[in-house]
């Protein structure tokens, strides 16, 4: 069902052997929150851009017709990003989580899903509470993690024999990081579909901090994103699942995902 792949894709072979975890604002504890909240926002209208809910939708369906969950945990939500509309009408509980959780990421969540649950503690995706079982998601969320620290993500699904889906929107190739260059632009494009607060505006259109903080961490998350051999590679040893890799097309990008699921 899952096909394994390797570093090279159709749009390109990776630019650098290694990977390079750099400063992003995103992961900064001293960003403002108008600021976070601001490109949390934007990074939502620009994944709707690339057609990555729709991308999503297809690899989540046959993941979930695999599985057949009671509920989603997902990890990092972040501004609850592509997952909530990828999911369409599909019959699930859905508990999204953030080590960040901020009152706007919960409106969101209530307005979009109304029977979703958007839990207002902040939760460690390496230690996620025994209470969460279900079907773990992480939609654009490893590049924030060292490797130590996405090791530690996975090993918590594994050991918990809870099945995982890690999904990536950007990888190490000429064309991403082109295509980071894009972003400001994008942003400008995006955001008044966004319902952004009006100091996210004002940053955005009179002090164009946004689009450029936004432009930056994207490229560094191009540098910072992991190969399918690289995702598979921090899953040795985690015998409590059973690992592929893949990827999956969407508009404008290609999705690399790492699914983990229990051993039979």
């Amino acid at each position: 069902m899952w096909r394994r792949d390797s570093c090279r894709a159709r749009s390109g072979a990776c630019i650098l052997k290694r990977r390079i975890h750099l400063f992003e604002f995103n992961d900064w504890a001293h960003t403002p929150e108008v600021l976070r909240q601001a490109e949390t926002d934007a990074l939502r209208g620009l994944e709707s851009l690339a057609g990555v809910p729709k991308a999503l939708a297809i690899l989540l369906n046959r993941l979930i017709a695999q599985l057949v969950p009671d509920r989603i945990v997902d990890l990092a939500s972040g501004g609850t990003g592509p997952l909530l509309p990828a999911l369409g009408d599909y019959d699930v509980e859905v508990v999204c989580t953030d080590w960040f959780p901020s009152s706007r990421a919960a409106r969101l969540v209530a307005r979009h899903r109304p029977s979703a649950r958007y839990l207002s503690e902040p939760v460690d995706a390496s230690a996620v509470p025994e209470s969460l079982t279900g079907l773990r998601t992480l939609i654009n969320a490893l590049h924030h993690f060292s490797d130590d620290d996405a090791r530690a993500v996975l090993a918590d699904a594994s050991h918990a024999g809870q099945p995982i889906v890690v999904v990536e929107l950007l990888n190490r190739r000429w064309r991403d990081l082109a295509m980071t260059c894009l972003i400001p632009l994008g942003v400008l494009a995006v955001m008044p579909f966004v319902r952004p607060s009006f100091w996210a505006l004002v940053a955005t259109y009179l002090v164009p901090v946004v689009p450029l903080m936004v432009g930056f961490d994207g490229m560094v998350s191009c540098l910072r994103s992991r190969s399918q051999s690289e995702m598979l590679a921090l899953t040795t040893g985690l015998d409590g699942l059973t690992w592929t890799t893949g990827a999956q097309r969407a508009a404008l990008v290609h999705l690399t995902f790492l699914v983990g699921v229990p051993t039979r």
